[in-house]
């Protein structure tokens, strides 16, 4: 290993080896690793007869105009801009969305930055199935650029992020290097990569057309350090089933957080081995949405002091680790049986999960399913993540390895192949597009995912910080509250205490 590393970059490699376990924990609940494997497979449910009455108010694609010259575009189609949303799901008519076009936007993306002959290695996180989408990106990318080959590393399971992190210390990574909006927040990891913001500045069309949520995920002290790809929100996965059979309206989204509750309480029956909802340790999906709709934040402005011990955050602290505790299995039923497996049992109401969990319930929840907007308190309640491609500090063609990144992820021609490997495309107009955005799937889930993109909140982001760290403090902790051991109260203020202490240690 580089015997030259700094203080800050040990700190963030022992961080990241320290938390390997709890990273990965997090990732497979948050739609990080290797294309996740609650993710991985696509299927299709039975859907009942109230299907295409929901799906009419539902937010309603727009189709995406796309290029003929790759044999992996679809036929080009019509656009036009994204739909409101409904004041209700059971309202009596559909949105109508008014039409645009953006055939412009489109243009703009297409028009990728020419790349130098060579040769490169993309490490990216990839089970073999979405693999094979990936490579036909890069063989259309190929294509379109004599000369240049691009070898694809695909990385199935954990993604290895402390060899990656040696390798990155010592040269010998990959030249363009798949990564989740976690590490590059750690200082340490940080440093080992190529500052884009240059690049984006003599791009900036490639850029008009992203979902800024999928950007500012990347950006660290306004320097973006990757080309967004995906871009994941949260939803109110329900059970419409369960509703019917007690005569309740499902969820919409003028649902508050009040309204959650009572219908978590009403939709309860343990001794038929039911609950409204389920409470976790963790952030997203489960409480850093609630943190976010009381108004409250994980760090100041500044991004050097915790405040989770503001009234905002106790507020969440307590509604979501007391007040909905009685409508969810125990932490030892959940060791028993966890909570995905019981909502795909029947056995839950409603739990918030990422956009990236949709190919996963289509897989394994055999009930009438849907999605809705969160419930919201003071504000929307939904936070963002996502997936970009790096440059390494010691890529040597990195001219090369940018005109692929952003052909990766922001060409509109790729679009149909992200969606196909389960990704939520960062471009809007791909998101939004027929192609995405399938009404008659689940009453039209997707499409509230990509509304919630304008009104997320991206992950806490602070500078300085390793997110593992601060992301296993509060994880142990609140544990901790679920547990009994302490009150939602004292929690708050220990985690706040402990990230506080750790903050010293790097300033």
């Amino acid at each position: 290993m580089n015997s030259g590393l700094t203080r800050r970059q040990a700190l963030g490699r022992a961080a990241l080896a320290a938390t390997g376990a709890v990273a990965a924990g997090i990732l497979a609940a948050c739609g990080g690793g290797a294309a996740t494997t609650t993710a991985a497979t696509s299927g299709s449910s039975a859907q009942s007869s109230a299907v295409g009455t929901a799906a009419s108010n539902a937010p309603q694609p727009t189709a995406v105009a796309t290029s003929a010259s790759s044999a992996a575009t679809p036929a080009t189609t019509s656009s036009s801009a994204a739909p409101s949303a409904p004041t209700s799901s059971q309202s009596a008519s559909a949105t109508t969305p008014a039409t645009t076009s953006v055939s412009s936007s489109v243009a703009a993306s297409s028009a990728q930055p020419a790349a130098a002959p060579g040769e490169m290695r993309l490490m990216i996180s990839a089970d073999p199935e979405t693999a094979k989408s990936y490579q036909q990106i890069i063989d259309s990318y190929q294509k379109a650029n004599a000369g240049v080959k691009v070898n694809l590393e695909a990385v199935s399971g954990a993604y290895p992020y402390d060899k990656i992190l040696t390798q990155l210390t010592t040269d010998s990574g990959p030249d363009l290097l798949d990564n989740w909006f976690g590490p590059i927040q750690s200082y340490g990891y940080r440093t080992l990569l190529t500052k884009l913001t240059p690049y984006k500045a003599r791009n900036a069309a490639l850029f008009d057309g992203v979902f800024p949520v999928a950007t500012e995920l990347f950006t660290v002290k306004n320097d973006l350090y990757a080309v967004p790809y995906d871009v994941s929100s949260v939803g109110l996965y329900y059970n419409r089933n369960l509703f019917d059979n007690i005569g309740m309206q499902p969820p919409d989204e003028t649902w508050t957080t009040d309204t959650f509750k009572e219908a978590a309480a009403k939709l309860s029956n343990t001794s038929k081995q039911q609950w409204g909802t389920a409470v976790f340790p963790g952030d997203e999906p489960g409480w850093l949405n609630f943190l976010f709709a009381f108004g409250g934040r994980a760090f100041d402005d500044t991004g050097v002091k915790c405040t989770l011990d503001s009234p905002e955050a106790v507020q969440s602290f307590r509604y979501y680790f007391s007040d909905l505790k009685p409508y969810s299995p125990t932490a030892d039923e959940q060791k028993q049986q966890n909570f995905l497996d019981r909502f795909a049992a029947g056995q839950i109401a409603m739990v918030p999960l990422g956009s990236w969990s949709y190919a996963w319930a289509t897989d394994k929840v055999k009930a009438d399913w849907s999605v809705s907007r969160l419930p919201h308190g003071k504000q929307a309640a939904s936070s963002a993540g996502g997936r970009g491609l790096c440059i390494p500090r010691a890529t040597k063609q990195v001219d090369q390895a940018w005109s692929f990144a952003t052909y990766f992820g922001l060409n509109p021609q790729s679009g149909p192949l992200l969606i196909k490997a389960s990704r939520q495309p960062a471009v809007k107009a791909v998101a939004e597009s027929a192609a995405y955005i399938q009404p008659q799937d689940h009453n039209g889930a997707k499409g509230w995912f990509v509304k919630a993109l304008s009104e997320s909140t991206p992950f806490p982001n602070p500078p300085q910080l390793d997110q593992n760290v601060f992301r296993k403090t509060w994880s142990t902790v609140q544990a901790d509250i679920l547990s009994g051991k302490v009150s939602p109260e004292d929690g708050a203020k220990s985690i706040t205490q402990q990230i506080n202490a750790y903050i010293a240690t790097v300033k």
